[in-house]
């Protein structure tokens, strides 16, 4: 039943433990052989049982594939001899002398169902109820900004932290800028999946399209590992000082006015009082710049909005691990001093609408706030 689906994405369903993995496409190699593909990486199983789809070398794993009932299978790996599995964390074997797992084969039907985003070693249940209220996405245009807590789940915070910890202590994980105007970190870990999880493994996927618009959102192959350790703050300033530490609104130094439609920050380190390197933000600020991004745009010059004007109402964002910020690409903001005695750690998207190429050209995106945000309408 299944062969006749052949280059259509499937999801992998533990039926004992109700918990999804994929899209896969299947790649037959015979009748009832199977490798798993995505993204253009397969599954590949080690001769110990390890289960991964990315980092590994050898072939792609060659899975035989058995139906126990309707649209019910196990899938044994050939060459590790071991039945393909999952624990509550991730997708694993069990030998073959065990009880296999039974597992459904789930024909996706809209690939922008952010259930289906589940990178497949990692099992991590998407709370369907996490949602903007109709409070939030007003706040969302008023101040240009919305914090939503406890999105992502711990594990998936976890997972990133030890990967940058472990980035930062081998040679040539910070880098200065090529514009000069900051420092890059772990710069190969941006298009990792476990960095990508934080977006796709969690509500923050399916948050974003609430905003920009279901199906409208382009898909991110990349986060920004944004860190921002201890500084010699001998007076942590108050929110009213802030304006004296700078804003900016991306790519307006570089001649941009519209580089994408919403960042999204991910909090991984706990930020719970002032001054420790946390997001700051200027509420309502986009409506503010708006007008002004556009004159300084009909003036020209390579750099827009310059000099800046002095905008005096910052505010810290007080974000826990798991809390996540979306913020309008207008909306001015800065990282705060870090008087602190640990690294603040966040990872940042940068999402565009799908039309955003056209919007730009057409400088829609300098006439309405709100053309690439389709769910606010």
């Amino acid at each position: 039943e299944i062969g006749r689906d052949k280059g259509k994405l499937f999801v992998l369903r533990n039926l004992e433990k109700d918990t999804r993995y994929g899209p896969f496409e299947l790649k037959w190699k015979k009748r009832n052989i199977v490798c798993l593909v995505k993204d253009g990486r397969g599954l590949r199983v080690t001769l110990e049982g390890q289960v991964d789809d990315h980092g590994m070398e050898g072939p792609l794993a060659v899975f035989l594939v058995v139906k126990m009932a309707e649209r019910v299978y196990t899938l044994q790996s050939v060459a590790a001899k071991t039945y393909l599995s999952s624990t509550d964390e991730r997708i694993t074997t069990v030998p073959t002398e065990g009880e296999a797992t039974l597992w459904g084969l789930d024909l996706v039907t809209d690939p922008d169902d952010a259930t289906l985003c589940l990178f497949p070693t990692i099992a991590v249940k998407i709370d369907p109820n996490i949602k903007f209220s109709a409070d939030e996405k007003r706040f969302f245009k008023e101040a240009g900004y919305v914090h939503k807590a406890k999105v992502v789940d711990e594990r998936l915070v976890h997972a990133a932290l030890k990967a940058i910890n472990a980035r930062m202590c081998r040679p040539g994980a910070v880098l200065e800028e090529a514009t000069g105007t900051g420092m890059k970190f772990c710069a190969d870990l941006m298009g990792d999946p476990v960095i990508t999880n934080l977006l796709y493994c969690s509500p923050v996927w399916k948050l974003a399209q609430e905003l920009i618009g279901k199906g409208k959102v382009h898909q991110a192959r990349a986060g920004q590992v944004a860190l921002r350790g201890p500084q010699e703050v001998r007076h942590p300033l108050p929110d009213e000082m802030l304006h004296k530490v700078g804003w900016h609104v991306d790519g307006l130094e570089r001649g941009l006015h519209s580089s994408f439609s919403m960042l999204v920050g991910v909090t991984l380190s706990d930020c719970l009082a002032p001054n420790n390197g946390n997001f700051v933000v200027y509420p309502g600020s986009h409506h503010t710049l708006l007008p002004l991004i556009k004159a300084s745009v009909a003036g020209g010059g390579v750099s827009l909005l310059n000099p800046r004007p002095v905008l005096t109402n910052p505010h810290h964002v007080l974000a826990a691990a798991g809390d996540v910020v979306f913020a309008h690409h207008k909306l001015a903001h800065a990282g705060g001093p870090n008087a602190g005695c640990n690294i603040r750690y966040q990872v940042y998207f940068r999402l565009s609408h799908k039309d955003h190429a056209a919007n730009v050209a057409s400088n829609a995106t300098l006439d309405d706030l709100w053309v690439e945000f389709e769910g606010l309408r």
